[in-house]
C-alpha cells in the first residue's frame, strides 16, 4: 500500500458529490466481499467503496475496517445534499481536507471499542452539518476516545450535581465533559465528590449521547 492511500480512499467516499451515494453504499457493503478466509482476496478492486475496505483491511486489519463501516453507517443518515455541501467545503480548502481525513483515520485506529466508531461519527456529523468548527469536533472526538461507553448516559443526569465514584467522575472531568462541584471534607468509604456537566458536556449530550440505548 502506498503512503496516503487509505486517507485518499476514505476521502473518495466522504467527498463524493452527485450520482451514486457512496456513503450509503459503504454502509450496506459486506466486508466478506474483500475477504477470503480472513485474508484480503486477490481480486481486482472494483469501485471506490470496495477499494476503501480492501485498503483498510490490508493496512490495519479486519477490526479497523469494521470501525470504518460503523462510522459510515452513522454518517449515511445525513441528507446527501448536506454531505455534498461538506465535500465542496473540503475541496475549497486543501489543508482542511488533509487535516480532516488524517484526523478521522487516526481517531478510528485508536478507538478501543467498536461502538465508539458510531459515537465518533455522531460527533463528525455535527461538523459536517456545520453546527460547530473542526476544533470542537476534535474535542468531542477526544472525549469519545477517553471515556467508557457505559458511563456516557450518566451525563444526561448531571444537569444538577450528582455524587459519583471518583474513578468515573474524574474520567469525565479529564475528558472535559464534567466539572468537580464539591469535595467532601471527610474522606471515607461511600462519601464521594459531586460532579456537574460542563459546557462541552452539554454539547456532547446533544450531539453524541442523545438517543443512546440505556440499561436503566
Amino acid at each position: 500500500m502506498r503512503d496516503g492511500e487509505l486517507e485518499e480512499s476514505l476521502l473518495s467516499v466522504l467527498g463524493n458529490k452527485g450520482g451514486k451515494d457512496l456513503i450509503q453504499e459503504a454502509a450496506e457493503f459486506s466486508l466478506d466481499a474483500v475477504l477470503d478466509d480472513g485474508l484480503v482476496k486477490d481480486i481486482p478492486i472494483v469501485g471506490a467503496v470496495a477499494k476503501l475496505y480492501s485498503v483498510a483491511v490490508g493496512a490495519q486489519g479486519y477490526v479497523f475496517a469494521k470501525k470504518i463501516r460503523k462510522f459510515l453507517v452513522e454518517l449515511s443518515s445525513i441528507p446527501q445534499q448536506q454531505r455534498e455541501d461538506f465535500a465542496r467545503k473540503l475541496e475549497e480548502d486543501k489543508k482542511l481536507r488533509e487535516r480532516t481525513v488524517e484526523t478521522v483515520v487516526t481517531l478510528l485506529d485508536k478507538l478501543d471499542d467498536l461502538q465508539k466508531a458510531r459515537l465518533l461519527a455522531r460527533a463528525f456529523a455535527g461538523y459536517v452539518r456545520n453546527e460547530f468548527d473542526f476544533s470542537t469536533f476534535q474535542r468531542l472526538a477526544a472525549a469519545v476516545d477517553r471515556c467508557l461507553v457505559a458511563d456516557l448516559p450518566l451525563l444526561e443526569k448531571m444537569q444538577r450535581p450528582v455524587s459519583l465514584e471518583g474513578y468515573i467522575g474524574d474520567m469525565l472531568v479529564s475528558a472535559g465533559l464534567a466539572t468537580i462541584e464539591s469535595i467532601p471534607a471527610i474522606r471515607a468509604s461511600g462519601v464521594n465528590k459531586t460532579y456537574g456537566i460542563s459546557h462541552l458536556g452539554e454539547l456532547f449530550v446533544q450531539i453524541v449521547v442523545k438517543g443512546l440505548p440505556r440499561d436503566d
